[in-house]
């Protein structure tokens, strides 16, 4: 009985030297990182790694896509004016599509007695802008890229519409995923520092877009 209990003993602290010695591997070794390509946007949509870390592209829509490298240009026509008016219990329209370049403006057709405070907020819920609309008044917003954005009272964040920006895709070439079907992966490794911009093409409409993304390796 001793001998089996030596025998028990010497086999847990094997295990226990094994167990620390794949501790220090995988501490030395690179990270992964997950990005979750979803309907209206790449979750998260700035990421943050190390050189020689590892990327993984998860489509969980249930739409296909393909992950590019490059940037969404503006592909829009500044005579093409799209108008949203602010009436006194919401917006018309309350949802709009457009192409990066339109000229988007907002005006305040409500009967309130004080200005309407505009807010813009990106899809990664940041706000880019506000715009101070006294009745009456009307204001045009130049969107800095392509992307689902909410416009809401400042006052009322319910109080609120969406505008999506469509981009002309403009590859760099430093990688493309194959067409990438519901739970498909595509994995990159960044090997050089920089900060590499990326977008997500829906199949049905493959000469446009509007989910982007960074990557930024130091």
């Amino acid at each position: 009985m001793l001998r089996n209990m030596l025998i028990a003993l010497l086999a847990l602290a094997a295990y226990g030297m094994v167990g620390c010695g794949s501790s220090s591997s995988s501490n030395g070794g690179t990270n992964s990182f997950v990005i979750r390509i979803e309907s209206t946007r790449v979750t998260p949509k700035f990421t943050t790694v190390k050189v020689n870390d590892t990327v993984q592209f998860v489509n969980s829509d249930t739409l296909t896509h393909q992950i590019v490298s490059g940037a969404l240009d503006a592909q829009g026509n500044p005579l093409i004016l799209h108008l949203i008016t602010i009436g006194n219990t919401g917006f018309n329209p309350i949802a709009m599509t457009a192409n990066l370049g339109d000229k988007v403006r907002f005006s305040n057709a409500s009967m309130s007695l004080t200005p309407f405070v505009l807010d813009i907020v990106d899809d990664n819920g940041q706000l880019i802008s506000s715009l101070t609309l006294p009745v009456g008044d009307s204001q045009v917003f130049d969107f800095p890229t392509a992307g689902v954005f909410t416009f809401r009272s400042h006052a009322d964040p319910l109080f609120k519409g969406t505008i999506t920006l469509f981009g002309q895709p403009s590859p760099s070439g430093f990688f493309q995923s194959p067409i990438l079907r519901n739970g498909d992966v595509f994995t990159k490794q960044f090997t050089t520092p920089g900060t590499f911009s990326f977008y997500a093409l829906d199949q049905k409409n493959p000469n446009k877009s509007f989910i982007i993304g960074t990557v930024t390796v130091q």
